[in-house]
């Protein structure tokens, strides 16, 4: 067997991936059709990932048009049917999207890649309508928008008792429960080695059901934060999370347009960042629920500092304004602001 056929690749044509990007790095013309696009897109990914062909081959999103949809789909039955892509699927798609799609489309959908929150009932509709088409739901961003259940008392006394990571814990139910294919993109050895320990072991009726008990109100209303990212300057600005361990790379949420918003759902401590095109950084700001349920965080081209005290004492922030210095604030060893 050859290392191609041991290898399972999938990839992905984004309807948007031209806004906001140095043209040399546009993967199509956004000038073009959307026919036109979809082939050329998919030429980029075979060609940079160095195979001829490709297991699966999502639509990233509905566009806003839906005769565009229907053409970006079109193209990539075709790229079925020449050979080049074994199966066909799409991503972030709702229950409406999903069924307009599926009763126009001749190659149906093999795969749905969706959010799959607590908050969201697990994207329910959805999931139910692929296990009644056989339709395969792969779930993302499942770790960190279901944080409150991670955090939880039980699920970390089902960690202990079979001696995994509360991680692997949440994982396991989602994949035991909701019939859910994970999506995981560890980053280092150890993260890679808890992945595997799914196949080790297999939660119990009694701890399935005590998870799936756990109350969304309590766990959720105390620490979510509904943000709101308000691009004030003239260029497009790149905005990112990043992770709570800070040794992954950050995550790319979208592109914040010149007078452009962008809402995000999050929780207490995430971290985000602002960035231009060209990487420097215009903005970094970390969600505190004390200072409200629903924040706005505007980026206007002013620098945003973060001081942390890593001495043995405390030490004074002081702010050097027309009128002399001013004392801001004291850090205790360790404190940060």
């Amino acid at each position: 067997m050859c290392i191609r056929d041991r290898l399972w690749i999938q990839t992905k044509f984004t309807p948007d991936a031209c806004v906001g990007t140095r043209e040399e790095v546009h993967p199509y013309d956004p000038e073009a059709s959307v026919r036109e696009q979809v082939r050329a897109s998919f030429a980029g990914s075979l060609r940079r990932l160095g195979v001829d062909w490709v297991d699966s081959y999502l639509l990233h999103a509905p566009f806003d048009k839906p005769e565009d949809t229907m053409a970006a789909w079109r193209e990539m039955e075709r790229i079925h049917d020449e050979g080049f892509a074994r199966w066909i699927g799409v991503s972030n798609f709702g229950i409406g999207a999903l069924w307009a799609l599926w009763d126009s489309a001749t190659v149906k959908p093999r795969f749905v890649q969706n959010r799959c929150l607590h908050r969201e009932a697990w994207d329910h509709e959805v999931r139910a309508f692929c296990k009644e088409r056989s339709v395969w739901y792969q779930g993302f961003w499942l770790l960190n928008s279901n944080r409150h259940l991670t955090d939880s008392q039980l699920v970390g006394d089902i960690a202990t008792r079979h001696q995994v990571t509360r991680q692997v814990v949440l994982y396991q139910f989602i994949q035991q429960d909701k019939q859910v294919l994970l999506l995981s993109g560890p980053k280092d050895l150890a993260h890679m080695a808890d992945n595997l320990q799914l196949a080790e072991f297999k939660l119990t009726p009694q701890e399935l059901a005590g998870i799936r008990a756990l109350p969304l109100k309590d766990t959720v209303g105390e620490t979510s934060v509904r943000a709101v990212f308000e691009n004030r300057l003239e260029v497009p600005l790149e905005l990112f999370w990043r992770p709570s361990d800070r040794k992954g790379d950050l995550v790319t949420i979208g592109t914040l347009k010149p007078d452009g918003q962008r809402a995000v759902n999050t929780w207490d401590s995430h971290e985000f960042v602002i960035e231009k095109l060209d990487g420097v950084t215009v903005l970094e700001w970390v969600a505190r629920r004390e200072q409200g349920a629903y924040q706005i965080v505007v980026a206007d081209g002013w620098t945003n500092v973060r001081f942390q005290n890593v001495a043995g004492t405390s030490v004074d922030v002081f702010w050097d304004g027309p009128e002399g210095e001013a004392l801001q604030a004291q850090l205790v060893p360790g404190e940060s602001m």
